[in-house]
């Protein structure tokens, strides 16, 4: 779909398709991400929820992306282990988001800030919303808060 090739170009990937048999017996999937138009992937959510929610973690990170990842790994896990890491404290950090799966970082921090050009609901779970993206938002944020 076109998702994937944008994806591959805004991560400098590239696009290999491989046969499952080519893959070394070793192989470990990390995650799986399902890209494709805003409905088809709305439409497929329930039922990879019903299949692999008991499983793993399904959540809708953009429109049109859909992952499945290991239970338990999401960002909110991902700033937690970064967090202790730096010998910090939940209160001691400011999670920025505009996306569904920015979530769990915002139930981690001590504050929540989202962008201007977030989704409606990261926006209604958020301490703080800003500007967006494109407007300086995570500068206009810090000097908010007095950090800079």
């Amino acid at each position: 779909s076109r998702y994937t090739v944008l994806q591959a170009w805004e991560n400098h990937a590239g696009i290999k398709v491989r046969e499952p048999q080519e893959m070394p017996d070793d192989f470990v999937i990390a995650k799986g991400i399902l890209l494709g138009e805003p409905e088809q992937v709305a439409n497929i959510q329930p039922q990879a929820e019903a299949e692999f929610g008991n499983r793993f973690t399904v959540i809708r990170s953009m429109p049109f992306m859909l992952e499945i990842m290991p239970q338990g790994v999401d960002k909110g896990w991902g700033l937690a282990q970064l967090t202790q890491h730096l010998g910090l404290k939940p209160a001691d950090v400011i999670a920025f988001g505009d996306e569904h799966n920015d979530l769990d970082m915002f139930e981690f921090a001590g504050v929540s800030v989202a962008m201007a050009n977030g989704q409606n609901v990261v926006k209604s779970h958020a301490d703080y919303v800003t500007a967006s993206n494109d407007d300086d938002g995570v500068v206009k944020a810090l000097k908010h808060f007095k950090i800079i």
